[in-house]
């Protein structure tokens, strides 16, 4: 609610060498005068005057300074005005009550958007730019005079910050769209956004630029995606331009491939990579390469046949039917270090007693064996490989999973499992590896 406030004022011109300040003020640091006075110029009516007038009382031949003391000062420093404007009061108890007044009822600040929308219209009615700018505290004055024209030659409610976002993408209409018709401040999500996906833009162009460059250049072999059998040899994750021009000529020398940007599978682009050939097989090396990937296959084939079987079985007999597949099981568990025994009995639900039972096989049930299958059937790609090529007698890691491949099958056997003429060859060399 307003302070009523019934002390009159008249508003006159009052000579600068007849203010006064207040005899206390507690205001010692009064900022940069200069600066200051230097936004007074932009008044259109009294420039180097103050838009807000002072307000002041009289006191015999001087006027007291009830408010605006800064302004004052920054005044007389300048000295390029000898009156100003003031409200002028009789007494000093009207000016304190008027200043009340002012205080309870203080106007809200310009929102962003008002005040963007108040540097617009001073533009408009022909101020200058560099005081717009100076105003603004920010050098915007042209940016928003091309907004203005984009706006029919009218001021737009939107904050400096958005119309600069706005002008920055000026040449693209869909983008300009999106950052003037966001709400809030959506638009610095938007912005962004927009700058990353120019950026990107601009550095895929220049990338291409660099390898068709680099292809004229020295020779260099740019494709779409990597021939079969290459070898990734380093990823371009950034400043990929320069990568390509520092080092196209060593690529080329020694047979690199650069691979552009590709769709995969699971739907994301991938980045520029560099991949090489590998050097051209004997056919020995052809013929054993090839004799190694049927092994791996044969492998892979065998663990899944066995799964089936594993699983049919636990069906049609459950795990009783399978007295020694439990029983390797059981070894497997106590004599593993891939598996903790005391958070095996917690999962099955069953004492740890169980493990060192020597009847505990008796009441195993399909959780011991399906729980750990995974790891007990499991030969990678480097086990088999090593067992192909007789190496697994090298590595005690490897000779152990050969071991145990002849553990499991034999105990399978027992049980009823007959292995294909794949499984029985690949049998005899694990056979063949952990007794070497």
């Amino acid at each position: 609610m307003a302070t009523e406030v019934k002390a009159k004022a008249t508003l006159e011109r009052v000579p600068i060498s007849k203010l006064r300040p207040k005899d206390i003020n507690p205001r010692r640091d009064f900022g940069d005068l200069d600066a200051f006075a230097a936004e007074f110029d932009d008044n259109p009516v009294y420039p180097g005057e103050p838009w807000t007038p002072l307000i002041v009382y009289r006191d015999a031949n001087v006027y007291r300074i009830a408010d605006g003391e800064r302004r004052f000062r920054a005044m007389k420093k300048a000295g390029k005005v000898k009156q100003c404007n003031a409200y002028v009061f009789e007494t000093m108890e009207d000016a304190v009550a008027v200043l009340v007044m002012l205080d309870t009822n203080r106007k809200k600040l310009l929102t962003d958007g008002e005040f963007s929308a108040g540097l617009q219209t001073a533009l408009i009615l022909g101020v200058p730019e560099e005081k717009v700018d100076r105003r603004a505290g920010v050098k915007c004055a042209a940016a928003l005079k091309r907004q203005i024209g984009r706006q029919d030659g009218k001021a737009a409610q939107m904050s400096i910050e958005q119309m600069l976002a706005a002008d920055e993408f000026a040449d693209d209409p869909k983008a300009y769209e999106v950052i003037v018709k966001a709400t809030d401040n959506m638009w610095i999500h938007e912005r962004n956004r927009l700058r990353r996906e120019r950026d990107a833009k601009r550095e895929r162009a220049e990338a291409e630029a660099a390898a068709a460059q680099a292809q004229e250049a020295s020779g260099l072999k740019v494709v779409d995606k990597p021939p079969k059998g290459a070898i990734l040899e380093r990823t371009l994750y950034d400043h990929v331009a320069d990568t390509v021009n520092k080092s196209a000529a060593e690529w080329a020398k020694v047979g690199f491939i650069l691979v552009r940007p590709r769709k995969t599978q699971y739907g994301y682009m991938t980045h520029w990579e560099v991949y090489s050939m590998p050097p051209e097989r004997t056919p020995e090396e052809e013929a054993a390469a090839k004799s190694k990937n049927a092994l791996r296959r044969q492998a892979q084939a065998g663990r899944k046949r066995r799964l089936e079987w594993i699983a049919d079985r636990l069906i049609v007999v459950g795990a009783n039917g399978l007295p020694h597949v439990r029983r390797f099981t059981r070894d497997y568990i106590l004599g593993t270090s891939m598996y903790n025994s005391e958070e095996f009995c917690r999962k099955a639900n069953i004492d740890s007693d169980f493990l060192n039972d020597s009847n505990a096989y008796r009441i195993a049930n399909e959780f011991v064996i399906t729980e750990n299958w995974e790891y007990m059937d499991h030969l990678t790609n480097a086990y088999v490989d090593a067992i192909g090529d007789g190496t697994a007698r090298d590595s005690v890691q490897m000779r152990h999973a050969a071991e145990r491949h002849v553990k499991l099958l034999n105990a399978m056997r027992s049980d009823g499992y007959e292995p294909t003429d794949e499984e029985a060859a690949f049998l005899s060399l694990c056979i063949k590896a952990s007794n070497a």
